[in-house]
């Protein structure tokens, strides 16, 4: 006799060696149920009935194959040759042993056959447990591998949602000393509008001064026939005043004992004149300075804008992502947990 895994073979019993299960190639062995290398969730119930009764099953035919072996040896003790006295004696009915030993043969492979039909079933049994086992433990390691690629999916997309509000940070700060500078450069605007609006009313008054002066001047030219040719001197020298101012102030210094009242007068004008141009020069170059810094503060406002209305709308593109991502994970934990709730339920 052999294993029930391999088939019985027992002399006179036909059919007594079915083929053998569907499993695993020879030399192969398949993890057995509840083995470790078998997850702890995907461990079925069934599995360990259909392993049982298969142990159960082959008891009974080592059980039943003990029996049988005694009976065959009854049997064949009862099939030897007679003696030769024994030939002799005339024919009779067959003992009652004889009879009682090929009914229990019979009896012995009616059970082998149903235990070995149950045998069969528990194999067959277990092994579409495990087939089904195998597929749903590749289920589930495919479910895991999706949830960590969505998981780490989630995770750059946070990392670059901190990144954009970072850079919508430091627009947002940029645009605030841009608009701060801007207000300053309105600000000196105004105080230097307001400067030259005081010079102006200054050269006005400084204007009425110098007719009043050269009037005086005129009434000292008809007064002082003397000095004449003098003044002409001096007014040819005030022409130009702005780039021989020191040469002037020497001449009108030697003029000043003989023209006390009108060279003083003229002095006073010509300083006054020289100052409030150069003065005048000086504001032009700071209102073109100031011109050119507004223009490119505006500029700079103007840019920060489109930077913050595309930062805008990166972020708004981001949330998008994020928000798919989260509906994706959280289809993807229901599909799990169904899935766990199946295996359970198994």
């Amino acid at each position: 006799m052999r294993d029930a895994s391999r088939g019985w073979r027992i002399p006179g019993v036909r059919g007594a060696r079915p083929a053998p299960p569907a499993g695993p190639a020879p030399g192969a062995r398949a993890p057995a149920c509840g083995s470790p290398a078998q997850p702890r969730r995907s461990r079925l119930p069934g599995c360990a009935w259909a392993a049982g009764g298969a142990a159960v099953a082959r008891r009974g035919l080592g059980g039943v194959a003990g029996g049988w072996s005694a009976a065959a040896a009854a049997a064949a003790g009862a099939q030897q040759p007679a003696s030769p006295a024994a030939v002799r004696q005339p024919a009779g009915p067959p003992p009652p042993g004889a009879m009682a030993g090929s009914s229990s043969l019979e009896a012995v492979r009616r059970k082998i056959r149903s235990l070995q039909e149950q045998a069969d079933a528990a194999e067959e049994r277990a092994g579409s447990l495990q087939r089904e086992l195998d597929y749903e433990r590749k289920l589930r390691e495919t479910a895991e591998a999706d949830v960590a690629s969505l998981n780490r999916r989630i995770q750059l997309v946070e990392e670059e949602l901190d990144r954009a509000q970072e850079r919508l940070a430091t627009a947002l700060q940029k645009l605030e000393e841009a608009e701060k500078a801007a207000d300053e450069s309105e600000r000196g605007m105004k105080v230097i509008e307001s400067r030259a609006q005081k010079d102006e009313e200054k050269m006005e008054i400084q204007e009425i001064q110098l007719k009043e002066a050269k009037h005086i001047a005129e009434d000292a030219d008809r007064k002082y026939e003397e000095v004449a040719r003098k003044l002409v001197i001096i007014e040819s020298d005030l022409e130009r005043a702005e780039e021989r101012a020191e040469l002037s102030e020497g001449k009108c210094a030697e003029l000043e004992e003989e023209l006390k009242t009108v060279t003083n007068n003229l002095k006073s004008l010509e300083a006054q004149a020289e100052k409030y141009s150069q003065k005048e020069d000086k504001y032009e170059e700071e209102i073109k300075v100031l011109s050119d810094k507004l223009k490119e503060a505006e500029t700079r406002a103007e840019f920060a804008e489109r930077s913050v209305t595309k930062l805008e709308k990166s972020i708004d593109d981001l949330e998008e992502k994020v928000a798919h991502a989260k509906e994706e994970n959280l289809s993807m934990h229901q599909m799990l947990d169904q899935t766990l709730l199946e295996l359970n339920n198994m």
